[in-house]
């Protein structure tokens, strides 16, 4: 048919349109209370963090993504720490969400100035607005008790 300028035939999904001008509606309505506890809960989860001996944040403390954590932990490989941390149940990453097949040091990571070595300590944190204090800890205390547990075996091995 000649519907749609000629690109698709039928008639328009009205129950759809509506349906999505309603989402957005709501996600516009929501985005700042949503980002606000985000934020909060990335600023706990970054200051909980840094408190571990030689960690470090990458990038900007203040200038980053409301739901984004980036950290390195000295002597700490990021990918066997992602390991054990999924075996707790805890999801993460040590690449960017667009090349985590790569084996190769983050590109972005190194723009920044980090070393591949620095950039292959690092571990990739996203949060959600379904997260919750509760998980924010439990998040540190199982990274904690891993980055530990991981520096003691490299102790052992020299």
């Amino acid at each position: 048919g000649s519907q749609e300028y000629g690109k698709r035939a039928g008639t328009l999904n009205v129950p759809a349109i509506v349906s999505m001008a309603i989402a957005l509606k709501e996600s516009v309505d929501n985005m700042r209370k949503e980002s606000e506890k985000i934020l909060s809960l990335r600023n706990r989860l970054i200051n909980e963090l840094l408190i571990i001996p030689h960690s470090y944040l990458n990038g900007s403390r203040e200038n980053r993504l409301p739901n984004n954590v980036n950290i390195r932990f000295d002597d700490v490989e990021g990918e066997t720490l992602v390991q054990m941390l999924s075996a707790r149940g805890i999801m993460l990453s040590s690449g960017s969400a667009c090349s985590e097949r790569k084996s190769e040091a983050s590109h972005v990571l190194r723009a920044i100035g980090l070393t591949d070595k620095q950039a292959n300590e690092s571990i990739r944190i996203s949060l959600s607005h379904e997260n919750t204090i509760d998980e924010i800890d439990y998040i540190v205390s199982n990274i904690k008790e891993c980055v530990t547990a991981l520096r003691d075996m490299v102790k052992e091995m020299y």
